[in-house]
């Protein structure tokens, strides 16, 4: 189902509210993205308060592990299309509305769980690189092009964006946090590969993202604002871990994001977007 780019500017009543009413879940998390979410136009901002809560809700079932996470990743698996989620019934009636009415494709949602489901049942440890990307694929390259239909692109279109985008933004991740993944039995670093090389090959899907984004037409490149924020936001953090090391010493040193950095990755967002 496809839909206009009129229609990324509106969204029903019931979904508005319920939206409204989960945003102070969204201030409470904490998240580097809430400021970048709470600036975005009303519907957008909407529809991204409700992405991310549903995948913060699913990451969260990760961190419960064994049986107890398993359990509740069906819950969220059953609330897609169900719309029903006996601990969380508001924000599984928000996402059931925002699929509906923006077209959000089940395969995208289900991959979500797919990869939290696979790091309680079979958590990687040094992967071949291809087992890594299908992980990153699922965990954060879904929730791209969730994101690009909230943004008016449903699929099949820029899915190399989504693609590239998803896959810079989580190997940033792992980088970030080898050390806490070593403490709890899992390195997602692929076989063969230094996080250097990792780092270096970060930097190339990044610089493939801005490739990709310029050689957009100047309506569509407003539209992907929020897409290209988040990964603005995820850039200056690659820099930061690389600045800090790979050294055992230097993997549990904090890494520290200038807020410099951000503050310019906002307001270059918030020009774009309310143009």
């Amino acid at each position: 189902m496809a839909f206009s780019v009129a229609a990324v500017a509106r969204m029903s009543p019931d979904l508005r509210q319920l939206a409204i009413l989960l945003s102070s879940r969204l201030h409470r998390s904490g998240s580097s993205f809430r400021l970048l979410i709470r600036l975005l136009p009303p519907a957008l901002k909407h529809g991204m308060t409700v992405l991310y809560l549903y995948c913060r809700a699913v990451d969260d079932c990760a961190d419960d592990g064994g049986s107890e996470g398993l359990r509740r990743l069906a819950e969220w698996q059953q609330a897609i299309t169900g719309g029903q989620h006996p601990g969380d019934p508001d924000l599984a009636r928000a996402l059931w509305l925002l699929r509906r009415e923006y077209a959000l494709p089940d395969s995208a949602l289900q991959a979500i769980i797919d990869g939290c489901r696979q790091d309680l049942e079979a958590p990687l440890h040094h992967p071949q690189r291809q087992d890594l990307d299908l992980y990153c694929d699922r965990v954060a390259g879904a929730v791209g092009t969730l994101i690009l239909c909230l943004c008016g692109f449903p699929p099949p279109a820029l899915a190399g964006f989504a693609e590239s985008a998803g896959r810079a933004l989580q190997y940033t991740n792992i980088l970030r946090d080898l050390a806490e993944d070593a403490a709890r039995g899992r390195c997602y670093l692929p076989a063969g590969t230094s996080p250097e090389g990792l780092a270096d090959e970060a930097e190339r899907l990044f610089r493939h993202c801005r490739t990709l984004t310029d050689a957009l037409p100047p309506d569509q490149r407003r539209r992907l604002a929020p897409a290209v924020g988040i990964i603005g936001l995820y850039h200056p953090l690659l820099a930061a871990v690389r600045q800090r090391g790979f050294s055992p010493v230097a993997l549990h040193q904090p890494v520290k994001v200038r807020r410099r950095a951000m503050l310019r990755v906002l307001v270059r967002m918030i020009v774009e977007s309310w143009r």
